[in-house]
């Protein structure tokens, strides 16, 4: 999660953890090295990549939800314990969608 907040961004683990990633890649002579796939809207992560010659390329996500297992939890109840989580869009959890 290489998220940051500016005003912390010396004290933030994960900017140091890729910096030595690349650092290690390099020494190396490792050609490619994976970003990850970011969105075009997420502009200014968009624009680091591109500043070291990214490519883009077309992905897509595939996930699999149970959603009748997942209609049988409470909705308050996983709220509660998935906090800070993407489960499923909570519309989707109510029974009959």
């Amino acid at each position: 999660m290489p998220a940051q907040n500016l005003e912390m961004k010396e004290f933030q683990a994960s900017s140091k953890l890729i910096w030595e990633s690349m650092r290690e890649s390099i020494k190396k002579n490792i050609v490619y090295y994976n970003f990850g796939g970011t969105p075009k809207n997420n502009l200014s992560l968009y624009r680091f990549k591109k500043g070291w010659n990214s490519e883009d390329y077309s992905y897509k996500y595939y996930i699999y939800a149970d959603i009748k297992k997942i209609q049988e939890c409470n909705l308050d109840e996983l709220k509660k314990s998935f906090q800070n989580f993407f489960i499923i869009p909570y519309d989707r959890i109510q029974k009959g969608n």
